[in-house]
């Protein structure tokens, strides 16, 4: 019989993405940063309008999948992207949540769907999902249709 979980979570941090642009942008506000001197007002409004947890393309922070939904529900992986390494354990937690979901209920999510999360630890958090194509990402996972997790304001 097979011992494995039925849902895990996969997380790739920048730090393992040297030739992805994740990998490139934080080592070039490494450099920004001056050995961690701080960075200027420039830099900081920079920061600001870029992605975080969201946006149809890793671009920062880390990434985080399932892997178990396709294969025991017949449902898209999950994936949350843009994720800063500081909430990396709130990423995971998150995925984990709705993906028991989804195995416990037999329910489908689907693109546009708004999911209000019930659990303590995510009081009054409410996500939305998009459904990405395969090469949507441009990461060699997501080789077939996978729903992207989208926290709404």
């Amino acid at each position: 019989m097979d011992q494995r979980p039925r849902l895990q979570i996969l997380h790739t941090p920048a730090i393992l993405a040297e030739d992805h642009e994740a990998g490139i942008e934080r080592e070039r506000w490494r450099a920004a940063s001056g050995g961690g001197k701080g960075l200027d007002a420039e830099a900081i409004a920079e920061l600001r309008r870029g992605a975080w947890l969201g946006g149809k393309a890793w671009s920062r922070g880390g990434y985080f999948t399932t892997s178990g939904l396709r294969q025991q529900a017949g449902h898209p992986e999950l994936a949350l992207v843009n994720v800063p390494g500081a909430f990396a354990p709130m990423a995971q937690q998150l995925l984990n949540e709705i993906g028991e979901y989804v195995l416990d209920s037999g329910m489908r999510l689907g693109s546009g769907e708004v999911f209000a999360l019930t659990h303590p630890r995510f009081a009054e958090m409410v996500v939305t999902f998009a459904l990405l194509s395969p090469g949507e990402l441009s990461s060699p996972e997501f080789d077939e249709e996978i729903l992207l997790v989208v926290p709404l304001p």
